[in-house]
């Protein structure tokens, strides 16, 4: 449980820093690409659209369910008069039961993480042949 904890802490991290360089890159595009061909400046903004998708996606793992953290302390009065087996398969069978939980939440995080950075390496690959298509043209013209 500690691994899955530290992960969705670290994803939570990634995606807040590339959320904030994906942040600063679509404004400094549009301006660059504000004094390109009229469809180059399409292609910019489409493929800033595609940044911001990319951010949304990052935007959702930062607002993930919380994980759960296995056996809760608050039922040790509930199981005081229990056999001490019993008190274990219980906990144990809590913790696995955390552990599966977490495992949907992390997989799910972990797609919206990647999709997120896919797509904004794409867009920001995309925008930076736009913008060399467009310096070319320029000194060809």
């Amino acid at each position: 449980m500690n691994g899955q904890i530290e992960s969705f802490r670290s994803l939570h991290q990634k995606s807040g820093t590339v959320i904030a360089v994906a942040s600063i890159f679509a404004p400094i595009l549009l301006f660059l690409a504000d004094k390109a061909q009229d469809w180059l400046k399409v292609l910019a903004v489409i493929f800033v659209l595609f940044l911001i998708v990319g951010v949304v996606l990052l935007l959702m793992n930062l607002r993930a369910k919380k994980l759960y953290q296995g056996f809760d302390e608050t039922l040790l009065k509930e199981l005081l008069n229990e056999e001490i087996i019993d008190v274990y398969l219980y906990e144990i069978s809590y913790n696995e039961s955390s552990i599966e939980k977490n495992d949907l939440i992390l997989n799910d995080q972990n797609r919206k993480y990647n999709k997120g950075i896919a797509l904004i390496i794409f867009s920001i690959i995309m925008s930076l042949v736009v913008l060399v298509i467009d310096t070319v043209l320029k000194i060809v013209n």
